[in-house]
């Protein structure tokens, strides 16, 4: 296998040990591995830690392997952002892949030749593993289609389209988000949601990277590539997990799939119906208290015109 691959771990050698088999029988050329270090106010964390790094340390392929290991906590957002933007120093594209992500076989030839596919698109941004849909027949037949949302449950992307984000969205104003989503979106509660979002990472209100990435993409007016079948599975939850620790009905029942011969869209733009129905998902799984924050922070802001 061609494509380079980022692995980031952390504290769970239990399901880091089950991600890494589906890699090691991929044989990537190029591993680089990322781990945050352990938090002083866990017990035994440091011996969680070592055991994930001992794991990945066992490379009985022709490989070249990079690490990055922490020795102090920098915290998801920051430690993961940061692996990331190492990952993207040395290589033009490539594939991240979490400890508590479960790929299929086919996630790393579909981002492979996907990212070949995609690669001089001004359009597409990322290459995503997942979906929230959970329904294949939305698709129409596609093997994958386009949205604005960036999933990041084993996805793959460009230098040059990781160096559109911000993790801050220090460089980047509610205006901008406005007229993007303005283009994107018909129904005002859709802008408002993400308007909403993007007020709230200002404020540091919402600890994470992946909603920096998904806002600065579409704020460039970047498209995500999703799967009609989910090629991978989400394996963090419990009491280990940083945001996932009670995962919902629809991704406790999916089983990974095979997704080849691969049918290619015969059009790239957003597909509404899929965006509507992710977005629609994003909505129904946040919590009471981020919501009642969402919603403060549409009252009490200036929303752009």
């Amino acid at each position: 296998m061609d494509t380079a691959i980022l692995f980031l771990i952390f504290n769970r050698p239990e399901s880091t040990q089950k991600v890494f088999e589906v890699i090691r029988a991929a044989k990537p050329k190029r591993l680089y591995i990322a781990a945050d270090g352990p938090r002083k106010s866990k017990l035994n964390e440091v011996d969680k830690c070592n055991a994930s790094r001992e794991i990945v340390n066992s490379i009985d392929w022709e490989c070249k392997v990079k690490t990055l290991f922490r020795e102090s906590n920098l915290g998801c957002k920051k430690a993961v952002s940061s692996a990331i933007n190492w990952f993207f120093e040395n290589e033009e594209e490539g594939i991240i892949l979490e400890d508590d992500i479960l790929p299929h076989p086919d996630f790393f030839r579909y981002c492979e030749e996907l990212l070949d596919r995609y690669r001089n698109n001004s359009s597409i941004g990322v290459i995503s593993g997942h979906n929230h849909v959970y329904n294949q027949k939305a698709f129409n037949g596609n093997s994958y289609d386009f949205v604005a949302i960036s999933h990041c449950w084993g996805w793959a992307t460009w230098k040059h389209s990781w160096n559109l984000v911000d993790v801050s969205l220090k460089s980047y104003n509610l205006c901008d988000l406005s007229r993007s989503l303005n283009n994107i979106y018909s129904q005002n509660s859709r802008i408002r949601f993400w308007e909403a979002i993007f007020l709230l990472m200002k404020q540091n209100l919402i600890n994470s990277w992946a909603y920096p990435m998904t806002l600065s993409l579409m704020i460039n007016e970047k498209l995500s590539v999703i799967p009609a079948l989910n090629l991978t599975k989400n394996i963090g939850d419990g009491e280990d997990a940083t945001h996932t620790s009670k995962l919902n009905e629809e991704e406790s029942r999916i089983s990974l799939q095979g997704i080849y011969p691969l049918t290619h869209p015969k059009v790239i733009k957003l597909n509404e119906t899929l965006e509507n129905i992710e977005v629609k998902n994003e909505q129904r799984h946040i919590s009471f208290y981020r919501y009642l924050k969402i919603r403060l922070s549409i009252l009490y802001h200036k929303i752009c015109d």
